[in-house]
């Protein structure tokens, strides 16, 4: 039964609503991102007289949680050269120059086991000049043949490059525009693994591991020499904990799970669209404790198992609010209000 926050501040504490119902939720919060957050700290605010929602869940808002940082992950424009742009998300880059060039992904991973996945975009067939893989700070080098940084699989013919070496007698399969290239990190092994997916299957080709005695914090990055060349983060998780999924209609997840029965919710006879999520993964697949980002301006709060949405805890519906300033203020106001034209009330649904 769909419940709003107000409906709950009347609720006396001898209710039977169940308090892990809000647990779940404090939990919840500590896995969203500042605009989120800051969000959820304002519906929390405006409710704040709730028996239910207590200062102790408001204070329980972590900016140190781990997947905080995932979900801030994009391209970091400190680290990449000047002939490669990044796009407005954050989450592409193309290459503007023939020179080498490279970029890292602003997050870096010293210990456990990560994944990240890239989509070539851009590129041409058979004159490829994108390379995929990880590298450490600072980098001295943007070439991928000789950068001491660096471990890079060249897509042109599949030749590995470790840390500006090239492993003599070992080459993988080819890498293609349209391509994607998922990249297993393991600390404990201290290896890189690499698997291909072709733009018309989710079963990828394991090239196994391709780098040993990778230590370090390693950032995800990706190395060009050729001009208009573009690759985009489709995803970035760990296997056992948090993690955050991309979604991109136009280029899938190469695990399968962002097919349209994954990605499409149905919420009171409404049909919503993840475009993001994060949360709890357990061997690489959403699982437990999630956050999702819905194609209206929805925030979702739930549980997933094994890939799918199971139980639904919250929802944080965003709606414009078509109030306006009263039109007698004076003329010296004009300047002052052009910030606030647009005005958006924030509500809490708990189920």
């Amino acid at each position: 039964m769909l419940r709003s926050v107000w409906e709950l501040c009347q609720l006396s504490p001898s209710t039977s609503t169940p308090l892990n119902t809000f647990e779940s939720i404090r939990h919840l919060i500590t896995t969203v991102d500042e605009e989120t957050k800051a969000t959820l700290n304002e519906v929390l605010e405006a409710n704040k007289n709730s028996n239910a929602i207590t200062d102790e869940h408001k204070n329980s808002l972590n900016p140190n949680h781990g997947s905080l940082t995932l979900s801030r992950t994009r391209f970091d424009p400190s680290e990449k050269d000047p002939g490669v742009n990044i796009g407005d998300d954050g989450l592409s880059i193309t290459s503007t120059t023939s020179a080498h060039t490279h970029a890292y992904l602003s997050s870096g991973f010293s210990s456990g086991r990560w994944s990240w996945t890239f989509a070539i975009t851009d590129d041409v067939a058979n004159d490829e000049s994108v390379c995929v893989g990880a590298g450490v700070r600072p980098v001295q080098s943007s070439s991928y043949n000789s950068s001491g940084q660096m471990w890079m699989y060249r897509c042109y013919n599949g030749n590995l490059y470790s840390k500006g070496t090239q492993i003599r007698q070992i080459s993988k399969i080819k890498i293609h525009p349209g391509n994607r290239v998922k990249i297993y990190l393991d600390h404990f092994q201290h290896t890189l693994s690499y698997t291909i997916y072709s733009s018309e299957s989710a079963v990828g080709k394991p090239q196994g591991v391709c780098f040993k005695d990778v230590f370090g914090e390693i950032f995800p990055a990706v190395a060009f020499y050729g001009s208009h060349r573009s690759v985009e983060l489709v995803s970035l998780e760990s296997f056992n904990g948090p993690g955050v999924r991309f979604f991109n209609p136009d280029i899938p997840d190469p695990t399968g799970y962002s097919s349209s029965k994954s990605t499409e919710c149905k919420i009171n006879n409404r049909v919503y669209t993840m475009t993001q999520w994060r949360g709890n993964l357990t061997n690489g697949v959403m699982d437990g404790h999630g956050v999702a980002n819905l194609n209206d301006d929805t925030t979702l709060f739930g549980t997933w198992k094994l890939g799918k949405l199971h139980g639904l805890v919250a929802l944080v519906v965003t709606n414009p609010n078509s109030s306006t300033q009263d039109d007698d203020d004076d003329d010296d106001d004009d300047e002052d209000d052009d910030d606030d034209d647009n005005y958006y009330t924030h509500n809490l649904h708990i189920y």
